[in-house]
């Protein structure tokens, strides 16, 4: 049997294993991070000076210190000291400090398409009517608008 999950490596019990507690809550921090991933920050080489219990961070490459080895990893602070978590295929993160979606894809952290930006009117009016040129502009708006980049009028 394997002592950690496929894709998170979070700990498993073990049959007979002595002190289940720990590994369960080991894995439940694990979890608390992972199910909305939530950073501070990314891109520093060496972890904060005063981090609070539950921060995490995208640890940036050439990491330092306890970070050492850990570029692109998630790092989380815990009462009992640093936790990393490795980057998975397709993980996401919202990064507190620049208010932007990261997405983890072929071995490195990418920005998200931006927050949804106020509607864009339809063309209308003008002296010369250009079907097709408007046609393609309406058909750009769509593309936005079903991609959530522009709110739908």
């Amino acid at each position: 049997m394997a002592n950690n999950t496929v894709r998170f490596e979070l700990p498993l019990i073990a049959v007979n294993q002595a002190q289940k507690d720990v590994t369960h809550n080991e894995a439940v921090t694990m979890l608390d991070v992972l199910s909305h991933l939530l950073v501070q920050s990314r891109g520093l080489t060496q972890p904060p000076a005063t981090p609070a219990i539950g921060d995490a961070w995208i640890v940036g490459f050439g990491g330092v210190n306890e970070w050492q080895g850990r570029d692109g990893d998630i790092a989380f602070w815990t009462s009992g000291g640093w936790r990393f978590i490795p980057a998975n295929e397709g993980a996401q993160a919202w990064v507190l400090d620049e208010q932007i979606s990261l997405r983890y894809l072929q071995g490195s952290w990418s920005k998200l398409l931006a927050i949804p930006q106020p509607m864009i009117a339809d063309p209308v009016g003008g002296t010369v009517v250009d079907q097709e040129a408007r046609a393609a502009v309406v058909n750009v708006l769509n593309a936005l608008r079903s991609h959530g980049l522009i709110v739908t009028p």
